[in-house]
């Protein structure tokens, strides 16, 4: 399992379990050593002992360990067929505890999944006439003169005092029997607090995994996360999955449990015979509403999304013709119009266009060259009488952010005052060589060359400022203080930092459930990398730097021209430097550039919420495009940007939130898959048979169906990796398809 990431996109890799080096406990290393080659006959020896402690997560889940459910959070949908699941951000997670004294062999999870629908939850509540079962509240670990997670105790009414509480099973850690058991959980929790569930110990009995389940309800997947946000989970495209045993109850509210299975293993065995007054107390690592009705899954999420380029709709008013073609077509080319205060104190209404277009914009011909304020790119049009804001927001706006960062404005500073004073050193020495020749410029390399016989330099001719300064930059590419000012544009360039009602300035242009495509404006992007470079200009010689500093760093440079833009090569690796970062993902060697028109999407849905990583392609016709970035801006909004012009956009579930399921609520109805590629083999089903405990309660006997899968596979010449079928094997066949759709700019398909 540590070998590198060689997976494609829609690709998946399941393993049967990732064990940690060491599980948590304490642990005594005794070191030994005996100098046999001593003058002392005795062969002295030296020992020492070391103690230490491998700690995991017991009761509690930090909300980093994570990275998905499924159902998806307080969403609707078909999900009657599916077991719900939880994705951990880290593989060796499920198995970092044991629920055993000695770990055996399959390993089982020290965690569950359990779904309980809401009737439940309150019919739990009602027939023990107590509010607290049934219903997650936040008690201490450890306390004995008190309720706590591993203490129960109730109030006696006739001796008006605290006591044991004999009916609630709490988990047995033998913190009730062993001292020195209680003292190490007091040492370590103290008075901290968790979260806890008490259920009837006979629903507890009909719903959680039984002991020989439980291997199969974990395992280990390995994804690639090309096409994904940048998530800064750092395991190479590692997941651990934990899988319930329960189908969802049709039309009901349903809620999921993570739970810990640790101190409760005598109650997972079938000879578990609870009493009816019998609760039992489980630490809830996480929980999780949803609704099982309506056609809202992840398919149906996509094929309700209008899509449309990025512009803001036209509602047709009582006007004059000229004034509502004029507000359509401004409409049209992206535009909004907004209140607009000018310098001298009066209000009027000027028209506003963010980064983000509907249509293509040529890149520039040449770079712009520098302004001295936001006003000198205010654009009148006297047709209408109004102005166009758009790029001098977009260069006070750059203007501000720099200003805002102040190890940026500090950089660009040291920057500018290096730049000068080599140009201005060059100068120099361009003068000396012009005065005299036979030194070529450089006094000192000149005297050295004459002094040893090798004659006299060629002339070096005239050199202006800009050529100094041209030359100077040249020789700053991949200096610190350059690649530090670069770096941070090439973000801003990818329009990182920039508010997002700069974006869009009208609500309306994405409404809920709208996939809208767009162009990047190279001139919008020059004039906030302009206003970013501003700050720290004296006026006094600085304008050849500022000039020449500007064609330098401008990402979108014309054809043909001496510099590469270093902004713009910056920001074309922006997305592989945070892989590298936050993933552990090698850059690429060879050398980004971008390639403009850049292009993207903005997507407003549930799913982005619902379905964490997505998984997103870009294809110029058959070419897949790289993205520069791909990024979730809010709870349900998500940005994409593309080096190219897209065509189609491929939108995939997340493989490694791919869910189980069954065909049928009673059967599993299926073909089976080839345990090497997944493939589906047809004509090849597993026979019909009771694989639920009850049809009334919905739960699987999974350990039963494994068998029967087992049993089929080998028939027909399945070679297993063990002897018995793994849990990664079993996830093969139980994990349904991915689902995915195909949006072009005018039509979708599944």
């Amino acid at each position: 399992m540590t070998e590198p990431l060689t997976l494609k996109a829609g690709q998946i890799r399941f393993a049967e379990a990732c064990l940690p080096p060491l599980e948590s406990g304490g642990y005594r290393v005794r070191m030994t050593q005996v100098l046999a080659e001593s003058v002392d006959a005795s062969k002295p020896s030296f020992t020492r002992e070391l103690e230490f402690e491998v700690q995991a997560p017991q009761f509690s889940l930090a909300p980093a360990d994570i990275h998905s459910v499924f159902p998806p959070i307080g969403q609707s949908g078909q999900f009657a067929s599916a077991l719900p699941h939880v994705v951990l951000t880290r593989r060796t997670l499920p198995w970092e505890r044991t629920i055993e004294e000695k770990r055996t062999t399959p390993p089982r999870p020290w965690m569950c999944v359990l779904l309980l629908d809401e009737g439940e939850l309150r019919e739990a509540a009602s027939s023990t006439g107590s509010s607290d079962v049934g219903r997650v509240r936040s008690l201490p670990i450890l306390a004995e003169d008190s309720e706590s997670l591993l203490f129960a105790k109730k109030r006696d009414v006739a001796l008006g005092c605290i006591v044991p509480d004999e009916d609630t099973l709490v988990p047995d850690l033998r913190q009730a029997t062993d001292e020195r058991v209680k003292k190490a959980l007091g040492d370590r929790y103290g008075k901290q607090r968790c979260l806890a569930l008490d259920l009837p110990a006979q629903l507890f009995k009909q719903l959680v995994p039984l002991w020989e389940d439980l291997p199969f309800l974990a395992h280990v997947r390995e994804v690639d996360t090309g096409g994904k946000e940048v998530l800064a989970i750092n395991d190479k495209g590692w997941f651990s999955v934990v899988v319930g045993n329960r189908l969802p109850k049709p039309d009901r509210g349903q809620r999921a449990f993570l739970v810990s299975l640790e101190g409760h293993k005598a109650r997972l065995e079938e000879t578990f015979a609870p009493g009816p007054e019998q609760r039992v107390r489980l630490a809830v690592l996480g929980s999780w509403s949803f609704t099982c009705e309506g056609d809202r899954d992840f398919k149906g999420q996509l094929k309700a999304l209008s899509t449309a380029p990025l512009a803001l709709p036209f509602q047709p008013v009582a006007a004059a013709a000229d004034a509502a073609r004029i507000v359509r077509e401004a409409y049209v080319r992206g535009y909004t119009a907004c209140n607009h205060g000018l310098r001298h104190g009066e209000q009027t209404v000027s028209w506003y266009r963010g980064p983000l277009i509907p249509l293509e914009h040529e890149k520039p011909a040449k770079v712009q060259a520098p302004v001295r304020c936001a006003d000198e790119l205010l654009r009148y049009d006297p047709t209408t009488g109004m102005f166009d804001a758009s790029y001098a927001c977009a260069w006070q706006l750059g203007r501000l952010l720099s200003l805002q960062n102040h190890s940026f404005a500090s950089a660009l500073d040291r920057m500018r005052r290096l730049l000068r004073a080599e140009a201005e050193q060059k100068l120099r020495a361009a003068e000396l060589g012009k005065r005299y020749p036979a030194l070529g410029g450089e006094l000192e390399q000149g005297w050295l060359r004459l002094l040893q016989g090798q004659g006299a330099a060629k002339p070096t001719g005239d050199l202006t400022l800009s050529d100094a300064l041209s030359a100077v930059l040249i020789e700053a590419e991949g200096r610190p203080r350059a690649d530090e000012v670069s770096s941070w544009l090439g973000r801003l360039v990818l329009l990182y930092g920039v508010p997002f009602h700069y974006l869009i300035a009208e609500p309306k242009m994405l409404p809920e459930r709208a996939l809208r495509f767009f162009y990047l404006d190279p001139n919008w992007i020059q004039s906030l990398v302009q206003g970013a470079c501003s700050i720290g200009s004296n006026g006094r010689g600085d304008n050849a730097v500022d000039k020449a500093m500007n064609e330098w760093l401008q990402p979108s440079q014309p054809e043909g021209a001496s510099t590469r833009g270093e902004a713009g090569h910056k920001a074309a690796s922006v997305r592989d430097r945070l892989r590298e970062q936050y993933e552990a993902i090698p850059r690429p060697q060879e050398s980004a550039r971008l390639d403009w028109p850049l292009t993207g999407f903005l997507l407003r849905s549930p799913v982005v919420a619902g379905w964490r990583g997505l998984e997103i392609s870009a294809y110029r016709g058959k070419e897949e495009l790289t993205p520069l970035r791909l990024e979730q801006l809010s709870s349900d909004v998500m940005l994409g940007i593309f080096n190219g012009a897209l065509d189609t956009l491929v939108i995939r579930e997340p493989q490694e939130a791919l869910h189980f399921g069954l065909s049928s609520p009673t059967t599993f109805a299926r073909a089976l898959r080839d345990l090497r590629t997944g493939a589906g083999m047809r004509d090849q089903h597993v026979p019909p048979g009771r694989i639920l405990r009850t049809p009334e309660s919905r739960v699987l006997r999974v350990a039963k169906l494994a068998s029967d899968l087992e049993t089929e596979l080998v028939k027909i010449g399945q070679q297993l990796a063990k002897p018995k079928l793994t849990s990664a094997e079993f996830a093969v066949q139980m994990i349904e398809a991915a689902s995915e759709l195909t949006f072009t700019r005018d039509a979708v398909s599944a």
